[in-house]
């Protein structure tokens, strides 16, 4: 475990109600960050999150998640819609006519005098054989359901990335703050030193208008760290969706976890979906030049019919009414202007672009993944070292204050502590957000569940 080089302090940010709606910061303690915004609701309403709670949230509110489940939900329906091409279809009908025969025919009815005709028939029919059609059917609509769920898959993971990496962009912004507000602190302090000293004629006056300038340089540098807070928070209220609460609290901070505890989860690692994925397209492409070519094959169909026809309505459903017909029904296409070659050809190519598509997939996902883990140990190394300056240089700082006190060193020197000490505590803090944002880009392109990783960032510590 990695620990914090400065621990935060209790702090609370305001502003001013703008129009109908503004985001408000309060910092409620050390270990937790809140925020709120004002907007018109039914009564006060709190909410507290860990970073679990906030990729749940974000799950069940994502519109792009919700649009993916509704997607495989739809997936769902067109694969029954398959299996119905595979059964047979019943149809039933019925007429009432008037018809009349010709004389000369020799078969005229009533002599040729008009006369009611009326027909009640039901006609079944099963599909046999369509050149590969129905089953490659039933195969495409269950791959298309797998295609989806790989999508909505990729979904989550990277709509959980955003979350776990906006959560932690939060505490690291407001550390950022808190740091450079603890440097206007240290620089006011000596500021009221050189002053004191200057009036009794053993400071320099040029020592008290440096310090003044460095504190008004520190103004910009809030300013900016203020809005970075803000924008922090806004991304992660909208990736929220949360319009109800007044106040939402964030537990954590952000302590980071050890990598090599990250890497014992590599033997969970799942085969990635965007593999999976583009694997079951070029499987399900296979089905769809069956149903593409099937016009291009024999068709074989069972047909029957069970029909009542009468002269009468009073004798449409007797026994000497009824009719049946069942048989065989085969079409051969005997010649299509070659389009069938054509076709075959067109389809041969879209195989090998979605092969070659494929290929470049695999290229890159490799690529990602070593450049997430060279990434990850390089800021490993970083945080490591950049925590340590912060102990030193934190520690030269006390002893440069307390020895610019009694005079022993002049305020160029102090300068320097103070310059040193912010660079290495600001660069702290950046660096565990790095950390923290290498770890779940590790995770995301090896295939290592982030539920894993949301895990060991919510355990207190992660230990």
């Amino acid at each position: 475990m990695y620990s914090s080089p400065r621990e935060m302090k209790n702090m609370r940010i305001k502003s001013n109600t703008i129009a109908t709606s503004v985001i408000l910061f309060s910092f409620l303690h050390s270990s937790s960050i809140a925020f709120a915004a004002t907007m018109p609701v039914e009564g006060p309403q709190k909410l507290t999150l860990s970073v679990r709670d906030a990729v749940q949230t974000v799950l069940e509110r994502n519109p792009d998640v919700l649009n993916g489940r509704e997607k495989l939900e739809e997936a769902n329906a067109n694969s029954w819609l398959a299996l119905s091409q595979v059964l047979p279809t019943l149809t039933g009908n019925a007429s009432a006519v008037i018809e009349k025969d010709p004389v000369n025919s020799g078969s005229a009815l009533f002599n040729g005098t008009s006369y009611n005709k009326y027909v009640a028939q039901l006609k079944l029919t099963q599909p046999l054989y369509q050149g590969g059609a129905l089953l490659a059917g039933l195969s495409a609509a269950k791959k298309d359901k797998e295609i989806r769920r790989y999508n909505l898959e990729i979904l989550e993971r990277d709509i959980t990335t955003q979350v776990i990496q906006a959560y932690y962009s939060v505490f690291t912004n407001k550390r950022v703050y808190e740091t450079l507000l603890e440097n206007q602190k240290v620089q006011k302090e000596s500021l009221a030193t050189a002053e004191r000293y200057y009036k009794i004629g053993r400071g320099q006056k040029l020592d008290v208008l440096q310090i003044k300038s460095q504190i008004a340089l520190l103004e910009p540098q809030l300013a900016t760290a203020n809005n970075q807070m803000r924008a922090a928070v806004s991304q992660l209220t909208t990736l929220l969706h949360e319009n109800q609460a007044t106040e939402v609290t964030l537990l954590g901070s952000v302590n980071t976890v050890d990598a090599d505890l990250v890497r014992k989860l590599l033997p969970e690692r799942k085969k990635l979906p965007e593999i999976s994925q583009g694997e079951t397209t070029i499987s399900q492409f296979a089905d769809k030049k069956d149903l593409t070519m099937a016009p291009y094959y024999p068709n074989l169909s069972l047909q029957s019919t069970y029909g009542q026809t009468s002269t009468s309505k009073t004798d449409l459903f007797s026994d000497y009414a009824n009719g049946w017909t069942i048989g065989l029904f085969l079409t051969v296409p005997i010649f299509n202007g070659l389009a069938s070659v054509n076709e075959r050809h067109a389809l041969a190519s879209q195989t090998a672009q979605l092969e070659y598509t494929q290929t470049k997939l695999l290229d890159t996902l490799s690529n990602n993944q070593i450049l997430a883990e060279r990434n990850l140990d390089t800021l490993s190394n970083v945080l490591k070292g950049s925590q340590e300056a912060a102990k030193l240089a934190g520690e030269s700082l006390k002893e440069a204050l307390r020895e610019y006190k009694i005079q022993t060193i002049n305020y160029l020197q102090l300068l320097t502590s103070e310059t040193n000490d912010l660079t290495a505590q600001v660069s702290a803090i950046q660096a565990s957000g790095n950390y923290i944002n290498a770890l779940t880009n590790f995770c995301q392109s090896s295939g290592i569940p982030l539920d894993r990783l949301v895990d060991l960032l919510n355990k207190p510590d992660h230990q």
